[in-house]
């Protein structure tokens, strides 16, 4: 045979390699044998691989905000016949970033609950009880000092007039959330503290770091949990999943309250499944052949539910109808933001699917899902400083158009008055491309840096103060005497006599 009519396979080796590698990859992610899947089964890991695919959400869903809104309604408008494609169910989910932090909560639950849940099914109740003491005196820590120190980066690189990229773009996301520079460094430094205390109020916004409105709902949550867990840790786990699944129902009051339906139902949720996951069923079922396609229909039917969206539902059948059975069966907060109520309950299906889903918790439990878990809080709270500040060099162009903006109308006289704004043009879809990876990875990359060097200070910092207000460390300043060792006038045990509160005798006041 001449030499020219054998095939050149100096291309082919390579690429069929590939394939096969690919191949061999899927392959493993798909196929689980018993000991891997008893060990998938008793794992918890995939909740890390869940935090980590529900932090992309959020980010994801401000993006859209940014460059796409017109993904967040679930159907075309009146001249177009067809929805886009990210406008179809389970696809659209890049645009309901309420729908991921509601699994944030459900993950809450989940988490938080089963160190405490395996302690008391071991009937080591009072270790429980010291886990439960000893993590509701930290998580506050956790919360406000992260949250506190995202804050003041932000809002010190807004007094340096470094967020005006991202506060002049044609951007709606961006110019709605990133405020301008203080006038002076007195009103500043007031509306930095405006901003710390309005975090962890209820009705207040955080003008620097916009996401962290979950924060105080994050910290009720949490709250929530513990105390629930107080409450049922002595009882048997038949009993204990008997009264939290009432004070989930209970809960709802409280969601129809404060107009929001993710707090109480999806982190009490996440205990009831916590204490599923601890049980044999797991295990068992998933050995049976049904069960794939039970997890798999609780899996789509609760990323079906996280799709619904609050922008005109009607446009689309799917979502009208799940609209109005909502407003026909479920409690009605006067908002009436049943995309809420749908996206918590969509998160308990979806974790529910995945915990008798050996394949589902295997793909969650890979490597870079659960690094992405390990840093999502980091990602949390960064992302919106690198959106105003990196992306804008990237997604915008040097020429402006003027814009308006806040437009009111005056019923009494019909008149309108607006103001007119510069606002810099998006360049074009490879540039917003470009824009959008640069900015994802300095998000993780400085999320990656803040989980090594300075989460491990805002550990010190609550084991410190842990240790100094239980007395098991020597304080650095001064307290009074009967406070630091427990004595008053030399009584011991911490009876307070002598310090104006009467001693109990016998059963009696003294």
């Amino acid at each position: 045979m001449c030499v020219l009519d054998q095939p050149d396979q100096s291309w082919s080796r390579p690429s069929v390699k590939i394939v096969q590698g690919v191949r061999r990859r899927l392959g493993r992610l798909w196929h689980v044998d018993d000991d891997a899947r008893t060990r998938l089964m008793e794992s918890s890991t995939w909740a890390d691989g869940l935090r980590g695919i529900a932090t992309l959400g959020v980010v994801s869903s401000h993006l859209v905000l940014c460059f796409g809104r017109s993904l967040v309604r679930p159907c075309c408008g009146s001249d177009e016949g067809t929805p886009m494609l990210f406008q179809r169910p389970i696809l659209r989910l890049i645009s309901t970033g309420h729908s991921w932090v509601a699994v944030f909560f459900v993950l809450l639950g989940f988490v938080n609950s089963l160190k405490p849940l395996k302690q008391a099914r071991s009937a080591q109740h009072e270790a429980a009880l010291a886990n439960l003491a000893t993590s509701s005196f930290r998580r506050p820590f956790r919360l406000i000092l992260p949250s506190s120190l995202a804050t003041i980066i932000a809002w010190t690189v807004c007094q340096l007039g470094l967020m005006e990229g991202g506060r002049t773009g044609d951007a709606w996301w961006l110019y709605e959330n990133t405020p301008a520079p203080s006038s002076s460094w007195l009103l500043a430094f007031s509306d930095l503290w405006t901003s710390l205390w309005h975090t962890w109020t209820y009705g207040g916004s955080n003008k620097y770091d916009q996401p962290q409105w979950t924060m105080i709902f994050l910290l009720q949550a949490s709250m929530m949990v513990f105390t629930a867990l107080l409450i049922v840790v002595n009882l048997n786990a038949r009993w204990r999943t008997f009264m939290l699944t009432l004070f989930t129902f209970w809960s709802l009051n409280l969601s129809v309250t404060i107009e929001d339906p993710v707090v109480g139902p999806t982190c009490l949720a996440g205990i009831i499944l916590a204490e599923l996951s601890l049980t044999s069923l797991p295990v068992s079922l998933s050995e049976r052949r049904l069960t794939p396609i039970l997890a798999s229909l609780f899996i789509t039917l609760g990323l079906i539910f996280m799709s619904v969206t609050h922008d005109d539902p009607a446009s689309a059948p799917w979502c009208d109808f799940l609209w109005r059975f909502a407003a026909t069966y479920f409690p009605t907060a006067a908002n009436r933001e049943f995309h809420r109520t749908w996206g918590s309950i969509g998160a308990i299906f979806l974790s529910l699917g995945i915990i008798f889903s050996p394949h589902a918790r295997q793909l969650l439990s890979t490597k870079p899902l659960t690094w992405l878990g390990r840093i999502s809080f980091p990602v949390f709270l960064l992302h919106p400083l690198f959106m105003q500040t990196v992306m804008p060099l990237f997604a915008f162009s040097s020429g402006y158009f003027m814009a308006t903006t806040d437009i009111k109308w005056d019923p009494m006289t019909g008149l309108q008055t607006f103001t007119e704004v510069p606002r810099y043009r998006q360049r074009g879809n490879a540039m917003l491309g470009v824009a959008v990876v640069v900015t994802l990875a300095c998000t993780l990359a400085a999320s990656h840096l803040w989980m090594m060097k300075v989460e491990p200070v805002f550990g010190r910092i609550t084991r410190g103060c842990e240790e100094v207000m239980t007395g098991r460390s020597e304080v650095g300043w001064s307290l009074p005497k009967f406070m630091a060792n427990g004595q008053v006038n030399g009584t011991a045990n911490g009876h307070l006599q002598g310090a104006g509160v009467p001693a109990v005798k016998e059963g009696h006041v003294s």
